[in-house]
């Protein structure tokens, strides 16, 4: 699916002035407008909000509107938001401003009425409080003719909150609706007696809202879906969990996922100051600060998919500066033992080490963090397991699991002794990144 900038617009569809005086069928446009973008092969998003708490309950620090807005987003050309009548106006402004510090700002119209909304090539339409994960909404394509059914989204023994209608219903429902006074109301019933085709969203996140409880519960699953599906074994194991629990405290507050980073990276730095100091305990404590480096640096990808912050900026200035960290890490965890009054070999091994794992940093970026990396899907622990994997391989390699050895030779003194293990470890691995990159660039052409 790809997204077309020209724009499209059907007259009366949104009403641009002041929110309070400008009312339409009983709801209240926005004075927030974007313009909608041109159905490019996408279908849109309608969200009728029938219960104002949409707008005002949070969950992982966002309300619930704004998550929903940002998860259609990524689906759908436009996304059409009729506000129920009752939502007060600073609700909405505080979901515009919400919307606003996305660094992907949604494409959404705050509709007067439901009379301009195009159906163009289908039309996702949710109907109640929920949280979905966008990946649930590209199952349609599984569902021979989709184009012409109505689409449940539901467990067995749930009710619904969004469906998918194709382009014919859902100019059919558009209409029918246009005549009710109270479209919000009749919408569940209408969407049920048209309904074709289900779709089980299985362990992902597509759950109705309706109490506390639901809530709480859906954010568990939000949290435990936060990891990057390319976690190691070590960030799966342990990292995440304490990331995790951070990320907890961090969410319900306006910390962006580069101030993670940046507060990551100071706590690498002072902990390769540490190790440069060369003796017994200030490498351990080094040690410990790279660690909580490692982890923390989860915190700033946990927060960005939680909070719908991800930038290319963000992914780019978290890959730099981690290779900072890795790079003073390799280089003090044994230049400080010289310093000490070692042999020369350690401060030598220590440049010759370092000069390699910054040469690898444009193999590894070029190969593996050039695209965003997909969030973990729980659907993927029942997915049969692959054949041996190179590029895999490599990536894990690319990971920052060395930090732990480097804390287990610390706390026996020897943190020196990985630069041994190093000299042979990362020439090995850029001639092996190198060589990826050389066979992905001669099959591409």
């Amino acid at each position: 699916m790809s997204r077309s900038q020209n724009d499209e617009l059907g007259v009366g569809t949104a009403v641009e002035g002041n929110p309070a005086s400008a009312r339409i069928n009983g709801t209240r446009p926005s004075s927030h407008l974007l313009a909608p973008r041109s159905n490019g092969g996408m279908p849109n998003a309608l969200i009728v909000v029938s219960d104002p708490a949409i707008a005002n309950i949070r969950t992982c620090g966002l309300p619930l509107l704004v998550r929903l807005i940002c998860a259609l987003d990524r689906v759908a050309d436009t996304v059409y938001v009729v506000p129920a009548p009752s939502t007060s106006e600073s609700s909405l402004r505080e979901v515009r401003r919400e919307i606003d510090a996305r660094p992907r700002k949604p494409n959404v119209v705050w509709a007067s009425s439901l009379a301009g909304v195009g159906a163009g090539r289908g039309m996702f339409i949710a109907s109640a409080s929920g949280i979905i994960d966008d990946r649930v909404c590209k199952r349609i394509s599984t569902i021979d003719g989709y184009g012409d059914k109505v689409i449940r989204f539901r467990r067995a023994g749930e009710r619904p909150f969004l469906w998918f209608a194709g382009s014919r219903h859902a100019a059919e429902i558009l209409t029918q609706l246009t005549a009710k006074a109270d479209a919000a109301s009749v919408l569940p019933s209408l969407l049920e007696r048209e309904a074709t085709a289900d779709i089980d969203p299985g362990r992902e996140v597509c759950d109705r809202v309706t109490d506390e409880l639901t809530r709480r519960t859906v954010e568990e699953k939000l949290f435990a879906q936060a990891r990057k599906a390319s976690d190691t074994w070590i960030a799966r194991n342990f990292d995440r969990h304490v990331s995790i629990f951070m990320t907890r405290r961090l969410v319900p507050f306006q910390v962006t996922p580069n101030q993670v980073t940046i507060g990551a990276t100071l706590l690498g730095i002072v902990g390769a100051g540490f190790l440069a100091l060369g003796t017994y305990g200030s490498q351990l404590l080094g040690s410990i600060f790279l660690v909580l480096s490692v982890v923390i640096d989860g915190c700033d990808g946990e927060v960005a998919r939680l909070k719908y912050l991800e930038s290319d900026f963000g992914r780019r200035l978290d890959f730099f500066l981690d290779n900072v960290v890795n790079t003073l890490g390799i280089f003090t965890c044994s230049a400080g033992y010289y310093w000490r009054g070692g042999p020369a070999f350690f401060l030598w091994a220590s440049y010759i080490n370092a000069g390699v794992a910054l040469a690898s940093v444009f193999p590894v970026y070029w190969l593996f963090f050039r695209e965003n990396k997909e969030a973990y899907s729980p659907e993927q622990d029942a997915a049969p397991r692959q054949s041996f994997d190179a590029a895999k391989l490599a990536e894990n390699i690319a990971g920052r699991d060395f930090v732990y050895l480097i804390f287990f030779l610390a706390l026996f003194g020897r943190a020196h002794w990985f630069a041994y293990i190093c000299l042979v470890g990362v020439c090995a691995f850029l001639v092996f990144v190198v060589c990826l990159a050389a066979r992905r660039a001669l099959s591409s052409r």
